[in-house]
């Protein structure tokens, strides 16, 4: 979308310019006291085996931050401030957006004030004063700005809702608007009520007419709007002794949570755990899933996040024998009473790993397809530096040749802030598809991949690792995101929501540099009796951290029994492997072959000792790493149940 800059901007981006990093820096300071106010919630139970504390602290690493000069002596910006984020920041704003009609307010009262005769305000209103000192460090509170963010909200559209998103949508220009809209207020949402602490009754205690049951509606339509007496909450079953267990206690504020239940779910989440979600025909790779983690001797509690009654009761008893068997703590989270009747229907397939991702009640945990097999112990991912210094971390896909169209790439634009909210908000965000700043991180990388060369596929899923209270904001956003359906139809299942909810709430992640593995026996080529190459196929993904295989998803046989290949009868054995092949990462390099047992990936690389120079890279086991991952296999493909 170039060429979107508008003449008449010019002097309030340069406004804009001048105080921003006065914003950003109150702003980061302001994200760390996160959650500190109103915590009167309390936990009944704590279903880790280690759990340190319940209060909240902020990584201040975890947010996106804009970095450009000032003048310390003139507090002017540098010529090459001005260019970046006039740039970087350049997208059009609507006329239906909130910071239009609240930028339009500011900049008449800036106006007024420079006449002398109002140098004192007088006339003035106590909203035309906090715009006009909007951001004066120390003269206008969090509290005041959501109370003009928010009736700024009801005054743009008083019937304004986020339930137009989660319906299909003809138009592009409506799809356009749409999704500019509603990211703009999940961030002045997350400003607020997620990472600000308010309560929203705070926010809302002027107004007659909205309330906070309402504005918690119009944002997350697909919640329910509790009656009297109903409490939003899932329902949590210790799957070990069959009883329900609860946060309601004496000391639980009923209304407090209705009112704002993301925020306080937020603050009553605790401890490390596993956390999955499956149905029942699949449920084999589960309980495989098991043995692999009792033989790691896994100590880390287990919930598996499902719709109410997706089980059968035969099942769950099934379940509670399994758990008992391998020594693991099961417990099922049913969420689907939270939500409004008439979009419970919305939930379906990934979704239910996205409502995972929020309604599981630990405040640090490894989400785990339920086909994913981990080599390393789960307590181990989340010691990765990564991980600690931005609170999610996610593997890289397969490079596959799958292109997003046009609307896609500039949907994805339309959830960039404008320079309006920048000023007003303070939201910034690591790239934007203007930005020229470099960081040569893996993560520009991929964004860059995503936006200039139409990659659609990017990450994987079946394994990422959350902090909830510090990525909370962008689990929400990855949620939300996903409802959209032209960002369904743009992208394969919901794997690439994980690192665009975090991008566009504002937020850091990391995705790990090394890129997708297959694994097997490798085989190298020769021509004329000279090494050519080494080639591999495979249908599962792996991923690798250093030299050691860290995971792979899609269970342990030679091929997924529900990937719909025709087997034609084929043995499907348990997969061995002496190494793995990590192709280069560009398009071309991952490529579908038939085998004896139906489609699969086959990928090369050039190891030492060609003609050509080395391109990929290939791992080759040791003995030690060769017996662990082939005993493994063995368990994970043994059929008895008490097998350990």
């Amino acid at each position: 979308m170039n060429g979107r800059k508008l003449g008449s901007r010019a002097l309030f981006v340069i406004t804009a310019v001048i105080v921003l990093v006065t914003i950003v820096s109150v702003y980061q300071k302001e994200r760390t006291n996160l959650g500190k106010a109103g915590q009167s919630t309390s936990a009944r139970f704590s279903l880790s085996p280690e759990s340190d504390s319940n209060s909240y602290t902020t990584n201040p690493d975890s947010f996106a931050k804009v970095s450009y000069e000032i003048d310390q002596t003139t507090g002017q910006p540098d010529q090459a401030s001005k260019d970046f984020l006039e740039k970087a920041y350049s997208r059009v704003i609507f006329n239906s957006s909130p910071f239009s009609r609240l930028q339009k307010l500011r900049q008449d009262a800036l106006k007024a004030a420079e006449d002398k005769e109002a140098k004192f305000f007088k006339g003035f209103s106590q909203t035309q004063k906090s715009l006009i000192n909007w951001n004066v460090p120390g003269k206008v509170s969090r509290l005041q700005k959501c109370k003009i963010l928010v009736s700024t909200l009801y005054y743009a559209d008083t019937d304004w809702s986020n339930q137009l998103y989660l319906e299909p949508i003809i138009s592009e220009a409506e799809n356009f608007e749409v999704n500019s809209l509603v990211t703009e207020r999940l961030r002045i949402y997350d400003f607020c009520f997620i990472s600000g602490g308010l309560e929203i009754s705070d926010v809302l205690e002027d107004h007659k007419m909205y309330n906070a049951k309402d504005l918690q509606h119009r944002m997350f339509p697909f919640m329910k709007q509790p009656a009297a007496g109903e409490i939003l909450l899932p329902t949590i079953t210790d799957l070990t002794t069959m009883q329900k267990l609860t946060y309601v206690t004496p000391e639980f504020d009923v209304e407090r949570h209705n009112e704002n239940p993301f925020k306080s779910w937020m603050e009553l989440s605790d401890g490390k755990g596993i956390v999955t979600t499956f149905s029942e025909p699949f449920s084999d790779f589960f309980f495989r899933q098991l043995k692999v983690l009792q033989y790691q001797e896994n100590k880390l509690p287990i919930q598996i996040v499902v719709k109410n009654g997706e089980f059968t009761k035969e099942f769950l008893s099934k379940l509670s024998e399994r758990g008992r068997q391998t020594g693991q703590r099961l417990f099922l989270v049913e969420y689907s009473e939270i939500l409004e009747e008439k979009n419970v229907n919305l939930i379906r397939k990934y979704f239910n790993k996205l409502i995972a991702n929020i309604f599981n009640t630990f405040e640090e945990f490894v989400l785990l397809d339920a086909d994913a097999v981990p080599y390393s112990p789960i307590e181990s991912f989340m010691e990765l530096p990564e991980y600690k210094n931005t609170g999610i971390y996610m593997f890289r896909d397969r490079v596959v040749d799958n292109e997003l169209d046009d609307t896609c790439l500039v949907t994805l634009e339309h959830l960039e802030p404008t320079i309006e909210e920048v000023e007003l908000l303070g939201s910034t965000l690591l790239f934007t598809s203007e930005m020229q700043k470099t960081t040569g991180s893996v993560e520009e990388s991929i964004y860059r991949k995503m936006m200039e060369d139409r990659m659609k596929e990017n990450v994987e899923t079946g394994l990422v690792v959350v902090n909830k209270k510090e990525k909370f904001a962008g689990l929400v956003m990855t949620l939300m995101l996903s409802f959209n359906h032209k960002l369904q139809a743009c992208f394969h299942g919901d794997k690439e929501f994980y690192w665009l909810g975090p991008l566009f709430a504002g937020q850091s992640y990391s995705i790990e540099p090394k890129g997708a593995a297959l694994t097997g026996f490798p085989q190298k080529k020769y021509k004329d009796g000279k090494y050519v190459s080494t080639k591999l196929c495979d249908f599962h993904i792996a991923h690798v951290r250093g030299n050691e295989l860290f995971w792979i998803n899609g269970g342990l046989k030679e091929f997924k029994p529900d990937a719909g290949q025709d087997t034609h009868g084929y043995e499907n054995k348990a997969w061995k492997m002496n190494g793995v092949l990590i192709p280069k990462q560009e398009q071309g390099s991952w490529n579908l072959e038939e085998t004896d047992y139906g489609n699969t990936f086959c990928a090369e690389a050039v190891e030492v000792g060609s003609n050509k120079p080395p391109q990929g890279e290939v791992i080759w086991f040791d003995e030690k790493t060769y017996n662990k991952v082939n005993d493994i296999a063995k368990l994970w493909n043994n059929d008895e149940k008490d097998s350990i």
